[in-house]
């Protein structure tokens, strides 16, 4: 993969800030304001499509997703999502 001169003056330039103590801001997301009634079905629907071994992850999401879009419809998708993506998180630490 070849990099375009700005590309490398840009990697070169970071490189220097990074040895005089430059530290890139990094973005934050907090999940706090996940509604708790959006979490409990997330974690139902979740756990429901784990126990099936026959389809892959992508798939399980998805069946998820729709199935909260049709529960709460006026809430927006990314939150779904997000939603969903939390309670995933929280199953990997268990």
């Amino acid at each position: 993969m070849a990099l375009s001169v700005t590309q490398l003056l840009i990697r070169a330039l970071l490189w220097c800030a990074t040895k005089l103590g430059y530290v890139p801001p990094v973005k934050r997301v907090f999940f706090t304001d996940i509604t708790p009634d959006l979490a409990e079905r997330a974690r139902f629907w979740v756990a429901k499509w784990e126990e099936n071994r026959a389809v892959g992850g992508e798939h399980k999401r998805h069946q998820v997703y729709s199935r909260l879009i049709k529960e709460f419809p006026e809430m927006p998708h990314h939150e779904i999502g997000r939603a969903i993506e939390v309670i995933v998180s929280e199953r990997r630490m268990v």
